[in-house]
């Protein structure tokens, strides 16, 4: 992952003192625990300062959903989709069971719960 800690350090939100896996562990620990609120400024940093982290994006994507941010949620998933699409055809066309093509269908189900109204 290549991210500039300065850039992280530039949102107030985000504490100086973390390393970029370690806001990324943050993140995904305020998001598992229901703390969405705080999740989302962790993973706006970390999008901003690499647009292609996959796991970054697509747990802005899900904070977002939960938050009920439909519309950037949906603009988060596509985006990630974007990313996944990208990584998943570096990888050898017959591995089904590739991490990326895994990501690709549920963020396909992610994006069809929020096509179908679902919050």
């Amino acid at each position: 992952m290549s991210i500039n800690p300065s850039s992280l350090s530039d949102n107030p939100a985000v504490p100086a003192t973390l390393s970029a896996a370690d806001q990324l562990k943050q993140a995904w620990a305020y998001h598992i625990s229901g703390s969405n609120a705080q999740a989302l400024p962790l993973f706006e940093a970390l999008v901003t300062a690499d647009p292609t982290h996959i796991d970054a994006t697509y747990g802005l994507a899900l904070t977002l959903r939960k938050l009920e941010q439909r519309d950037r949620a949906v603009s988060t998933f596509q985006q990630v989709a974007k990313l996944v699409a990208a990584r998943a055809n570096e990888q050898a066309n017959d591995d089904e069971d590739s991490r990326y093509r895994m990501l690709a269908r549920m963020i396909e189900q992610q994006l069809g719960q929020l096509d179908a109204g679902q919050p």
